[in-house]
């Protein structure tokens, strides 16, 4: 799989959750409860990422423009992420509640998203 299509894949994620986010503006701390109640499910959130995370950094070593970074530091932040909610999941994910809880962050999440998905389909066009 080529680093466009990758991106693309981001892309299409972040633009499902500021969509999402939008249409849904509780869903966010629906979720972080849900992560809360079920750690089996963190489990496997922090399984997948640790894997595409994996996936993304282990085929990526030659970083030769702005797209391969991009791509580079999403593995490395997956990877990473996927690491801590395998390794230190109550932690992790009071963490994740703590940055939820003041009103205007949750409110904002959705056109972070939708900017981040913006970003991407942007850079999947230079790769």
């Amino acid at each position: 799989m080529n680093d466009a299509a990758i991106l693309q894949i981001f892309a299409l994620a972040y633009l499902a959750v500021g969509i999402g986010g939008l249409v849904d503006p509780k869903m966010a701390k629906g979720l972080m409860r849900d992560f809360e109640d079920n750690r089996a499910l963190a489990y496997l959130a922090g399984l997948f990422g640790l894997i595409i995370g994996y996936a993304i950094v282990a085929t990526r070593w030659e970083i030769s423009g702005t797209p391969e970074t991009v791509l580079a530091v999403l593995g490395w932040i997956s990877l990473l992420k996927g690491l801590s909610l395998m390794a230190l999941p109550v932690q992790f994910m009071k963490m994740g509640a703590a940055m939820l809880k003041p009103a205007f962050v949750v409110h904002l999440l959705p056109y972070f998203a939708l900017l981040l998905s913006g970003v991407a389909f942007w850079l999947s066009g230079m790769a």
